[in-house]
């Protein structure tokens, strides 16, 4: 999957949202994550990195997100609701 792709992603009420981000694409996703929320929706994030120390914007994403799973590319994921 890719988006969003020239039009606006973030900003209708569809009820419930994944949005993956791994690495730098955390950074990329954060905005269209967080204007889901602020729609409505509950929100799934799904970040990683290459180990747990990469993951960047955890906390941020945890503050409006409804669920958050990180993913590692070391198999050291770990899932943490918020």
């Amino acid at each position: 999957m890719v988006g969003p792709l020239g039009k606006p992603s973030g900003d209708r009420e569809v009820r419930t949202c994944v949005v993956i981000g791994g690495g730098v694409g955390t950074a990329i996703a954060y905005p269209t994550a967080k204007a889901l929320k602020a729609a409505g929706n509950h929100v799934i994030a799904i970040i990683g990195g290459r180990n747990r120390q990469l993951v960047i914007l955890e906390d941020e994403v945890r503050a409006f997100a409804d669920e958050v799973i990180i993913t590692t590319d070391d198999a050291a994921m770990a899932k943490k609701d918020s």
